[in-house]
């Protein structure tokens, strides 16, 4: 409750104040107020031309404004205010994805689980077509981000369809808890996360799947084969490969029916486990410290392999 509800005079409103720069334009003509009461002075013709939301606010009559922090009609130096319900940190991200980089050079980093849902709601909300790409992007080549599977909810709720799949492939990198208390979970049919479950299982058996016939034997062999060719234990090995690099093959397929994604293959942490624990299985080659660049190698030649198989797995595209 608030104070006025005991009877108390209420708190007053916070004195907006002005955004740091880049965005706080001296030749705005626009200030966007934050819910939190701050004011980015912007450019009505960037904004309009950016997001059709803003070329119809800018265009239609403005209704008397709620906010508690602007006056219906108010004016701040002699430019309109137009009050929106996002934080600071959201007008901030959604006037940097608005605006060219050489006004703002510095694009959102989507570090975050947060900032990527965040997008994507700026994203529908102004209808942001173009900001879809970006968060295509980061999750195609960016670091694996927590909580993966409330991205891809977010995504659908939001009916983002150019990054719903995307979000899809990119839950490969992790486990999916479905029983974390994701506000998502209990937003979407049942159906969809079966969907999502099924699409994994079949990436999940394809990209470990072993189909040893000698062409896929040889194309296996040859990212090594020059170092294979000079270890001392392979002639008692079948496939002519170091038995180190044998035993990265079979960790690497276990852990692929776990999560197939090629991207975990080549994560730097995964490969420095993946040396400090197969280098036990050729001593010789250890001795030379000739596995470390071998297996960097072959990850790279997996990573490619792998996505290559998962590339072939026919996306739901009945999610919707």
């Amino acid at each position: 409750m608030s104070d006025s509800d005991y009877g108390l005079p209420a708190s007053p409103s916070p004195t907006p104040r002005d955004a740091a720069a880049p965005v706080n334009a001296s030749d705005a003509d626009i200030i966007l107020r934050s819910v939190d009461a701050v004011d980015f002075r912007a450019h009505k013709l960037l904004l309009s031309m950016a997001s059709p939301f803003f070329q119809n606010l800018f265009t239609l009559p403005q209704p008397p404004t709620s906010s508690p922090h602007a006056s219906p009609n108010e004016l701040k130096d002699g430019i309109s205010v137009v009050c929106l319900s996002e934080d600071e940190h959201a007008v901030d991200m959604m006037l940097r994805y608005c605006y060219p980089r050489t006004v703002c050079p510095a694009e959102p980093t989507l570090d975050t689980t947060e900032d990527v849902k965040l997008t994507l709601v700026l994203i529908s909300k102004y209808q942001l077509a173009g900001v879809q790409g970006i968060v295509v992007q980061r999750l195609k080549a960016g670091p694996t981000l927590p909580q993966v599977l409330s991205i891809f909810l977010k995504a659908w709720l939001l009916d983002l369809r150019d990054v719903v799949p995307i979000a899809a492939r990119h839950t490969l990198r992790a486990d999916v808890d479905t029983s974390e208390d994701y506000e998502e979970l209990n937003q979407v049919p049942c159906i969809v996360l079966v969907k999502l479950a099924n699409f994994r299982k079949a990436c999940a058996d394809a990209a470990s799947a072993r189909p040893w016939t000698d062409d896929t034997t040889q194309r296996l062999s040859f990212p090594v084969a020059d170092f294979s060719a000079s270890c001392s234990a392979n002639n008692n090995y079948r496939y002519s490969l170091c038995p180190a690099i044998d035993q990265y093959l079979k960790d690497a397929f276990i852990e692929l029916k776990l999560l197939p994604s090629g991207w975990n293959l080549v994560f730097q942490n995964q490969i420095v486990t993946a040396v400090e624990k197969v280098s036990r299985s050729c001593k010789a080659c250890h001795a030379n410290d000739r596995i470390s660049p071998a297996v960097i190698k072959m990850s790279r030649f997996l990573y490619e392999e792998v996505e290559s198989r998962i590339s072939k797995i026919e996306m739901e595209k009945s999610f919707f």
